[in-house]
């Protein structure tokens, strides 16, 4: 579904686009799911054709969201309860505090 658009002198790609046969089904596969692997670079490519002032607005959006990752949540605490009762046998949360 997606190509690269762009690649770095090492060989690494930098943008990706849609391959215009699958564009029609871009929003059933975002509302399926995404697989892990495939997340950053959709990620990537919908904050690009979002934003409208280019690769400065995805910047500055990004740094928004790494800033918002660090402040504290008024629902922490709730989140701190239901995450063992719900999904405590997924690998990410097996631990209290851990990568989840």
């Amino acid at each position: 579904m997606l190509q690269p658009s762009s690649r770095d002198p090492g060989g690494n790609v930098e943008t990706w686009c849609i391959r215009s046969a699958k564009e029609s089904k871009l929003r059933d596969r975002v509302y399926k799911g995404i697989p892990d692997r495939w997340r950053g670079a959709a990620w990537d490519l919908l904050m690009n054709r979002i934003a409208s002032t280019g690769y400065r607005e995805v910047a500055r959006l990004s740094e928004e969201y790494k800033d918002g990752l660090d402040k504290p949540s008024k629902y922490d605490v709730q989140i701190d309860l239901d995450v063992p009762r719900t999904i405590s046998g997924h690998v990410m949360f097996r631990t209290r505090y851990g990568a989840g």
